[in-house]
């Protein structure tokens, strides 16, 4: 069983349904707040969140060898993002996803934040590997998708992966770029996980972008992502300088 609620993002998160009615009810910090949500409804409400979100899951399982139904890329002091979810066969994310309403079921996409109270990325990883149990707080992904055209200039993007990693890491945007010249939506700290329309390990995501001269990214970006990096960098970044990422903690 797990708990939710709709409630001001800088109010906190109260995972026990007591002590969130307590708090929430009686502080006069929260203003308008009439009714606590102890349960997941069986549909999405007004009040169900969209994107960006942060909600909460808890997965159980009976074994070690029991699989949680997720593939996850943890990449340090950036985020852990689930490439894929498993729903066609028994397993914890499936389950949660079945008693859960379609805003609060966990996607594609969506970043894990903290699992059991830990916030490290690698230390995350190893959690998912050795724990029976997870209290999950995610985030949703912005899902967006941005076309770069080339016409004869560099991409100009330093893009950072992991060895067998499924997405690429945004870590510098050159000035003189053919992402800067399209108007590309494109951020510092973005996560591409397709190019025109197909997910493929990193290392063919940049073959395909050095193949297309119009490409479409998909980017997943965390809600922060924007405010933090949304401005230009102001050196020019040779995109070939690109570096790969640890893997984490199997």
């Amino acid at each position: 069983m797990w708990w939710c609620c709709a409630i001001p993002p800088e109010t906190g998160v109260y995972e026990d349904r007591r002590d969130f009615a307590k708090r929430v009810l009686s502080s006069p910090e929260v203003p308008g707040v009439e009714a606590v949500l102890l349960c997941p409804p069986k549909t999405p409400s007004p009040s169900a969140p969209t994107a960006p979100c942060r909600f909460g899951a808890k997965l159980r399982r009976s074994s070690l060898d029991e699989k949680w139904g997720i593939t996850v890329e943890a990449v340090p002091k950036i985020a852990t993002l689930i490439l894929s979810v498993k729903n066609d066969s028994p397993c914890p994310v499936r389950e949660h996803n079945s008693s859960a309403a379609s805003a609060w079921q966990i996607r594609e996409g969506d970043f894990i934040l903290s699992a059991n109270g830990v916030k490290d990325d690698l230390a995350i990883a190893t959690l998912l590997s050795d724990s029976l149990a997870l209290d999950l707080v995610l985030e949703r992904a912005q899902l967006i998708d941005t076309t770069v055209s080339k016409r004869g200039r560099p991409l100009g993007l330093t893009l950072h992966h992991q060895e067998n990693g499924a997405a690429l890491y945004v870590q510098g945007i050159a000035d003189e770029s053919a992402v800067r010249a399209s108007g590309a939506d494109v951020s510092l700290g973005d996560r591409i996980v397709q190019v025109n329309g197909r997910s493929a390990k990193a290392w063919d995501l940049i073959q395909a972008l050095k193949a297309s001269d119009a490409t479409v990214l998909t980017i997943a970006r965390r809600a922060e992502v924007k405010a933090k990096h949304g401005g230009p960098t102001r050196h020019p970044i040779d995109a070939k300088r690109s570096a790969r990422l640890p893997s984490p903690h199997p």
